[in-house]
């Protein structure tokens, strides 16, 4: 009689079959717990345990282990685990609260087989299914089946003591809020209250990402909540963990920009690759400052040309609070219809060095949709200030506009260095205001005794800057001169000025 080895199903294609009612699966135990059956048992009593099988291609397939079959087969799993199923039982995956989609259920049997310590399955990055916020408020998601969750910490988190079934118990309440600003209710029980409560008790400032596995829906006269299921749900709370260091690197938040940080410079010069900021190259031989090179770490070469690029420090307000960003060349030139180096060298050209632009300034009290990118740092160093882009404008808060400004002076009453929201329109030109440092404050010193032979002088054509010798002597360019535009250079740049700054 001839020997035929058993060729591997995928879980998608489990299914009853008269012709072949024994399978084989290589699948990794992304979730497994313990249940009790009926309402009333003693204490350490188990019913069973459910298990979430994952298989390479993604798909997923509860399991089900009974009775004294629990003995045979528990010491072979574990979650994480990868493990070879075979011989095993399927039946409809039926009931109101469901592990997966799947129209099967495995149930292990007596002759069921695990080989387990087999090759790994590269789909650990999988385990965690995470549902939108926005399928979910618009009920895209069959609510008998659990769901994966993750966002951040932003609603009550007041630990109650209810009755149910005459016997008290714990229970929470929270919100929860995604990348963007989506939000939905949570409702957490017993254990699983207790530990998110004392969690946030303790916690010592600082964004709360939360990833929960296996939540049931809820929905009762419209409104969708989720909960905490009996016993399979599994809490992940600013775990270091894939899915929670991705969200707490980029999320969206609408803020509002109430301050500017003035005494921080509002450009650098960068490299045209890397966009670094770059430094004079120092050559190591002459020990002297090479004018026409520069030196850039980022990455490690030198280079002959240069970019002027914004690097504007605000504080920005919602409703929650403030925090420092950072908003760098793209997203700046964008708002503003103008690049660093033109607004640069209006600066210049028109005597206003000592002065921040008001072309920045009119940014205050103007309300965006940031895309928050948080720095690299260490595991337990949390960052004070974040660099960010702009994707969209014009959304509002949850609360009003008006609300949020009228917290800002309270915010900033104190703050010399920062530059308070005017609750005027933003199209009101701001009052110019004196920076603390000025543009020579900003370009690299350079000794004076290393220099030799002719002056350099930056010149930009289309927005990188190269230098090139000049014959003009210092001092030859007067304040007169700058505030009397003659060139034909000179005068396009003077029509970017406001009328009223004109000489």
């Amino acid at each position: 009689m001839s020997k035929m080895k058993l060729a591997f199903t995928p879980v998608a294609q489990l299914k009853p079959d008269s012709e072949n009612e024994i399978w084989k699966i290589k699948v990794r135990v992304v979730r497994m717990w313990r249940f009790q059956n009926g309402v009333r048992v003693k204490p350490g009593y188990v019913g069973g345990i459910d298990l979430i099988l994952l298989d390479g291609k993604g798909d997923r397939i509860q399991a089900c282990i009974r009775g004294k079959l629990i003995s045979k087969f528990e010491d072979d799993l574990g979650e994480g685990k990868c493990c070879i199923l075979m011989n095993f039982k399927l039946s409809p995956n039926l009931g109101n609260y469901r592990g997966t989609p799947h129209s099967f259920k495995i149930f292990f049997t007596w002759s069921t087989h695990v080989k387990k310590n087999c090759e790994e399955i590269p789909n650990d990055s999988l385990r965690f299914n995470c549902i939108s916020f926005d399928d979910l408020l618009l009920q895209k998601h069959d609510e008998k089946v659990f769901v994966y969750v993750i966002g951040e910490i932003v609603g009550p988190c007041d630990l109650k003591e209810i009755t149910v079934r005459n016997t008290p118990c714990k229970i929470l309440n929270l919100q929860l809020k995604d990348y963007g600003d989506s939000i939905i209710n949570c409702v957490f029980w017993v254990k699983y209250a207790e530990e998110i409560h004392s969690y946030v008790q303790s916690s010592s400032g600082g964004a709360i990402v939360l990833l929960c596995s296996l939540m049931r829906i809820n929905i009762y006269n419209g409104k969708l909540t989720i909960q905490s299921g009996k016993a399979s749900t599994k809490l992940f709370i600013n775990s270091d963990i894939a899915e929670i260091n991705e969200f707490e690197e980029k999320c969206c938040i609408y803020a509002i920009i109430c301050a500017l940080k003035i005494e921080v410079p509002w450009w650098y010069l960068g490299c045209p690759g890397c966009a670094k900021k770059v430094n004079p190259y120092l050559n190591p031989e002459t020990e002297e400052i090479e004018m026409d090179k520069f030196s850039c770490d980022g990455c490690e070469t030198i280079v002959c040309s240069i970019k002027t690029r914004y690097q504007v420090h605000c504080k920005v307000l919602d409703h929650t609070g403030t925090t420092s960003f950072v908003m760098f060349d793209k997203e700046v030139s964008q708002l503003i219809h103008k690049s660093a180096y033109e607004l640069l060298e209006q600066q210049v050209l028109f005597n206003s060095g000592n002065e921040f632009p008001r072309e920045l300034l009119a940014l205050e009290g103007r309300e965006f949709v940031f895309t928050v990118n948080k720095p690299e740092t260490s595991k337990n160093y949390t960052p004070s200030t974040f660099y960010t882009n702009i994707p969209a404008t014009g959304h509002h808060f949850s609360n009003s506009t008006e609300t949020t400004l009228s917290l800002v002076n309270d915010v900033f009453e104190e703050s010399n260095n920062s530059i308070s929201a005017s609750t005027e329109s933003t199209s009101t030109p701001t009052k110019k205001r004196a920076s603390t440092l000025g543009i020579e404050d900003c370009v690299p010193q350079l000794s004076s005794k290393k220099l030799k032979g002719d002056v350099s002088l930056l010149a930009e054509e289309d927005g990188q800057l190269s230098l090139t010798k000049s014959k003009l002597k210092v001092g030859h360019v007067t304040k007169d001169d700058c505030a009397k535009p003659s060139s034909t250079k000179q005068r396009k740049a003077a029509n970017l000025i406001p009328k009223k700054e004109k000489n």
